[in-house]
């Protein structure tokens, strides 16, 4: 299976972008695939020291109907052009989109995205994990977002499924996902409610209202850092599951807000590591804790 791997960013984003690259390259010393970046305001200069790491570097447009609101504002511009994937690299049989704020710590995360894609199927993970806090403002986040989205009654009726964070998400070339995500993004556009796009609620209507076939796959494949800090097990120099048997996560979204601040990040040992959720940033913490 051919299978291309994208993210993307704008300038500001740009460290993230570098060093999610960096954590895949990692991957690609024992598996084969692409990697796609999406140029939503590089320097040139910054597009130039990228292409070193990716296979290819797009720059897409707004990609529905012109919008007052959104079509000049970079971050919709970002959710709105996933659906787009399969369009802006095409010649691959899967595709999986992962948020540059993320770190892939282990290979088996893309094998586990690639096999979800058999058979013209998605993947795609729910925020559902024995270790996460729904804390009030979590739902009332999602809640707000959905509503924006599709008024107040399907809002609701959304709230009684797990949400999927759409920070990982893949599917074949064939799967209906990405045409189901696209019409339904621009019903969505033409009634918005609200100040802010979001991805993830047209992405879990399709899912749960639009029989769209999918695989669920684990939380370690997309890791909510915000609803559970991992612990560090700094003799494997990975970040675990912060709940017993401390098993590795795949794949760590730094979800919070300020995503340059550095965390103390508990160890499984005893005492933390106080470290940026990045891969170049983990490495050193652990490299460093592991010193005499």
């Amino acid at each position: 299976m051919r299978l291309m791997i994208v993210t993307g960013g704008d300038e500001a984003y740009a460290p993230f972008v570098a060093d999610l690259a960096l954590s895949l390259n990692q991957c690609r010393k024992k598996l084969t695939f692409a990697m796609g970046c999406l140029d939503y305001g590089l320097l040139p200069e910054t597009r130039e020291r990228l292409k070193k790491q990716f296979d290819t570097i797009a720059k897409p447009a707004w990609p529905f109907r012109p919008h007052a609101q959104f079509d000049n504002q970079i971050q919709a511009r970002a959710f709105a052009t996933r659906p787009f994937l399969p369009d802006l690299f095409p010649g691959y049989d899967a595709y999986a989109w992962i948020d540059a704020d993320s770190v892939v710590q282990d290979l088996r995360a893309l094998v586990l995205l690639a096999t979800s894609c058999g058979n013209g199927l998605a993947g795609v993970v729910p925020t559902v994990d024995r270790s996460y806090r729904h804390q009030s403002q979590n739902v009332e986040w999602v809640f707000e977002r959905n509503r924006m989205a599709f008024g107040a009654d399907t809002a609701r009726q959304m709230m009684n499924s797990p949400y999927i964070a759409s920070g990982v998400v893949a599917a074949s070339a064939a799967s209906p996902l990405w045409k189901k995500w696209q019409s339904r993004f621009q019903v969505a556009l033409d009634r918005w409610d609200g100040p802010r796009l979001c991805d993830q609620a047209v992405l879990n209507h399709v899912v749960y209202f639009e029989d769209l076939p999918h695989h669920k796959l684990p939380s370690f494949c997309n890791w909510i850092c915000h609803l559970a800090l991992p612990f560090a097990d700094v003799k494997r120099g990975a970040l675990v599951e912060p709940s017993y048997p401390f098993d590795p996560i795949y794949i760590v979204a730094n979800s919070f807000n300020d995503k340059r601040m550095t965390r103390k990040i508990p160890r499984l040992d005893g005492g933390h590591i106080e470290a940026a959720l990045t891969f170049a940033g983990l490495r050193h913490a652990m490299i460093a804790s592991r010193a005499p």
